[in-house]
């Protein structure tokens, strides 16, 4: 509900996650950290099939069998009730994975300048990560600024890997001169 003017609605709780979907390994806790909008005074409850699993703002809760598990959230104060209904799937096996869009033809980065990768990754939790620049591993983190004073066509390789196993992506940077760097205009229409 919009607390200060009674008109249910869910927007006032904002998971963590962006589909309302996660992911956990079997006899693994998983966390859910919603944040609220006007929940002072409010009491919380976590419920799966009916029944309560927790009364905490925060989820903590493991399964010991894998399936999906639906769960509700609902927040109640004197002004009402809002809730969300999020999906868990609770896997044997949870393998991570890597999103990050790259053009076809690479990325170009004019020579000198620095780019800094943020790939998003899922199931990632107690994972190591190794970025190849050309076969050398450069980094070790979850992210990597990437430069050169060199021209020429750079081979980048991301490897996560956690408890169950790995997922990699690989693409090219191109490193040139601001002017070598291709534009392309287009127009939906001609006019």
């Amino acid at each position: 509900c919009d607390w200060s003017s009674d008109v249910c609605s869910s927007d006032l709780i904002v998971l963590d996650s962006d589909n309302a979907t996660y992911n956990v390994k079997v006899g693994k806790r998983l966390t859910i950290s919603p944040t609220y909008t006007n929940a002072d005074n409010a009491t919380f409850v976590w419920k799966e099939k009916g029944e309560v699993i927790s009364v905490s703002r925060t989820l903590n809760y493991s399964w010991n069998e894998a399936g999906e598990k639906f769960i509700s959230l609902s927040v109640t104060n004197s002004a009402g009730e809002s809730y969300k209904e999020i999906k868990v799937n609770v896997l044997n096996i949870i393998f991570p994975i890597i999103s990050y869009n790259v053009p076809q033809e690479g990325l170009y980065i004019v020579n000198g300048a620095s780019f800094n990768f943020e790939p998003t990754v899922e199931n990632d939790n107690n994972a190591t990560y190794a970025w190849y620049v050309n076969g050398v591993k450069v980094g070790s983190t979850k992210n990597y600024t990437f430069s050169s004073t060199t021209n020429g066509t750079y081979t980048i390789k991301y490897v996560v890997t956690n408890e169950d196993g790995s997922a990699e992506i690989e693409f090219k940077v191109n490193v040139c001169n601001a002017e070598d760097i291709p534009f392309r205009w287009s127009f939906e229409y001609d006019t």
